[in-house]
């Protein structure tokens, strides 16, 4: 099985609020999401992975507060962010603030050239897919990450699978019981067969 970019980004949206986050913070998890696996990186296992472990250490800053504080402009190149939790998911909020030069990231010393599109390492996901990693952002390289230049939105893949249901898990956080009541009057009553 596979999902498409959009309901990958849908479930992200609900299992970041069945974990707690805001509407804020679960919006912002759903546009990380999205744009990395527009781009055929492992967003839905980086938001899985950082939801099961956000908190089990308060030194390491949640790199979706980070990411809103880039757009924001609260924080701006170069700075040194420190350890962060699931570091990818920075690189779409660095994406938004990247324009003609891309703005160098390094996570545990990897180098990340991004731009508003995409983004370009010399070293493979699996050295930017770490659980926690110290992040800097460099300002203003390869292989490159990008969205599809036909438009196609690829699928989140079968290997995704594990993630995908740690996500409904927390998603069913956000569903309100069944009850008599909610379920009377469920449907139109009508037949409409125009």
């Amino acid at each position: 099985m596979s999902w498409s970019v959009g309901e990958s980004g849908a479930l992200a949206l609900k299992a970041a609020r069945g974990a707690g986050m805001s509407w804020g913070q679960a919006e912002e998890a759903s546009f990380a999401v999205r744009w990395l696996q527009q781009r055929g990186a492992p967003g839905v296992e980086a938001l899985a992975n950082y939801l099961a472990n956000s908190g089990t250490d308060s030194t390491v800053a949640c790199p979706l507060l980070i990411g809103t504080a880039l757009s924001d402009t609260a924080i701006t190149p170069p700075a040194d962010i420190g350890m962060v939790h699931q570091p990818m998911l920075l690189i779409p909020f660095v994406a938004s603030i990247a324009t003609d030069v891309p703005v160098r990231l390094s996570i545990n010393d990897t180098i990340i050239d991004v731009f508003p599109d995409h983004f370009i390492t010399l070293d493979t996901l699996a050295d930017i897919s770490v659980a926690t990693g110290t992040v800097t952002i460099i300002g203003s390289p390869i292989t490159a990450f990008r969205a599809p230049a036909d438009g196609s939105s690829p699928r989140v893949p079968d290997t995704a699978e594990s993630a995908m249901t740690n996500l409904a898990e927390l998603a069913a956080n956000t569903y309100a019981p069944a009850t008599e009541e909610s379920r009377a009057g469920a449907g139109s009553g009508m037949n409409d067969n125009d």
